[in-house]
């Protein structure tokens, strides 16, 4: 099933069809974007994907353009001058300090993750971390759920445990998906909650 690679595509689309010219940043060494998008080697510039839907990575930064936070910084901020939606697909296994800065950096936080006990307490834990030790404002996190289905946890206790976190939306389990990633498929991908989840992201 897909993750956060593939939803970070998936909002790209959806808001290139809506004519809003957004980029969409690989900052993730395990991210499938090339992949999915059919791009064998990154150039370490924008790839123009469409009209308004271009592809970053930091192939650039791995090469010496910059190793530096601040470098980091100043190359999004140039881009965010460019775009009217940029999206940054990062991981948890990035150095502490780089995904922080990205965190910081960013208007808006998506969350993906899973609803079961094992995913509520590893997020719990990196949520503290991000909110309680890097002061990472809590109003700009908001969670999407994952592969929902008849065996998630049940809403309202969702809610519960993230009580002070807004919740924007969730994704039921389809493995359609698989058949997307691996392009097996011409068939469009739909997620029922998409326009909800994008507006309230954007919002």
């Amino acid at each position: 099933m897909f993750g956060k690679s593939v939803f970070s595509t998936i909002l790209a689309k959806y808001a290139e069809k809506r004519k809003i010219k957004t980029l969409l940043a690989d900052f993730d060494n395990w991210s499938s974007i090339n992949t999915i998008f059919n791009i064998n080697k990154y150039t370490g510039h924008e790839t123009n994907i469409s009209f308004n839907l271009d592809i970053l990575d930091r192939t650039n930064i791995r090469n010496g353009e910059t190793n530096q936070n601040a470098d980091i910084y100043n190359l999004l901020n140039e881009r965010r001058k460019e775009y009217e939606l940029l999206i940054i697909d990062t991981a948890l296994s990035e150095q502490n300090e780089q995904l922080k800065l990205l965190l910081e950096y960013s208007n808006k936080i998506v969350f993906l993750m899973e609803p079961n006990i094992l995913e509520i307490k590893k997020a719990n834990s990196i949520l503290e971390t991000y909110i309680k030790d890097w002061n990472i404002n809590m109003d700009k996190i908001k969670i999407v759920f994952n592969k929902t289905n008849n065996n998630a946890i049940i809403e309202d206790i969702l809610r519960q445990a993230f009580s002070e976190i807004e919740i924007v939306g969730s994704i039921p389990y389809n493995e359609k998906f698989n058949l997307y990633i691996d392009k097996k498929t011409n068939e469009k991908i739909k997620i029922t909650d998409l326009e909800k989840i994008y507006n309230k992201i954007r919002s």
